[in-house]
């Protein structure tokens, strides 16, 4: 009545019979009571990998948006060094000089 047939009070519960033959019950294997499935570890790979896959785009992106702001600014800086020259070599007139400043500002 109580054995591994499944019939009983205990039906479905740790070792002995039950819908899984007793697995999966309480204490059974692939249980954190009774041990970690391989497919739980393979979950919290995965898990994990996607967490660092996200650190990682973020890390990335903005990486890649703080050097393309001083790209940005560095562009703006030589266009406005090579105004300056232009202007000490007597290149472009002060009018030509202060319009061009203020367009690059």
């Amino acid at each position: 009545m109580f054995g591994s047939s499944g019939g009983g009070l205990m039906r479905g519960y740790g070792y002995g019979g039950g819908m899984m033959g007793g697995y999966g019950g309480y204490g059974g294997p692939g249980n954190f009571a009774g041990g970690l499935s391989w497919l739980g570890i393979v979950g919290m790979i995965l898990h994990f990998l996607v967490y660092v896959g996200i650190f990682f785009l973020v890390f990335y992106f903005v990486r890649h948006w703080l050097a393309s702001r001083d790209r940005h600014h560095q562009l703006q800086n030589s266009a406005l060094q090579i105004l300056n020259e232009r202007y000490a070599r007597g290149e472009v007139s002060t009018e030509d000089y202060q319009r061009m400043k203020k367009d690059l500002a």
